[in-house]
């Protein structure tokens, strides 16, 4: 520590305790992020209030949950699956297996789709996987929905048009 100026010096370079970072950069040039003075990294910086983060953590919604009014299609098709069980689901059933990447689009899908029994294909607003028993996938934004006349909602699943 230097009375005089402040400052610490840890051996390649001088800290200012009271602005918490360095006056240099790291001189070996380590990964410094944002702030290469910086002594540590500020966690206010690792918020994200407007949600445009692509990656992290996905929130539970709790969105299509309720069996009576979406089938299986959270528990079969939902978010908190990886995509590798999906993956591999589709490699041993040998049928393409539809993976959401968000629950809502199951709340969402349900509200669009009629409420009368049939098979309806229906688009979202984002989109979703499809992973195929060949290890391949594709992103698409349609979701079939398919509603029983004696059970009512069966299941709900992203669907690429054209596919069996």
């Amino acid at each position: 520590y230097d009375a005089e100026t402040g400052l610490y010096y840890n051996r390649h370079r001088y800290y200012d305790a009271e602005s918490g970072q360095y006056l240099s950069p790291d001189p070996i040039g380590l990964g410094g992020g944002l702030r290469p003075q910086g002594y540590v990294h500020n966690p206010l910086e690792w918020v994200d209030p407007l949600g445009l983060a692509e990656s992290g953590c996905k929130p539970d919604h709790g969105a299509g949950k309720s069996t009576k009014k979406h089938g299986h299609s959270r528990s079969t098709h939902g978010s908190q699956n990886s995509p590798q069980s999906m993956k591999d689901r589709a490699r041993s059933t040998g049928k393409p297996q539809g993976h959401y990447s968000d629950n809502r689009m199951i709340e969402e899908a349900f509200e669009k789709a009629p409420s009368t029994p049939g098979v309806y294909d229906v688009t979202v607003s984002k989109p979703s996987m499809v992973y195929y028993p060949d290890g391949s996938s594709k992103s698409t934004d349609v979701v079939r929905v398919i509603i029983s006349e004696r059970k009512g909602p069966v299941t709900s699943f992203p669907y690429v048009p054209g596919d069996q």
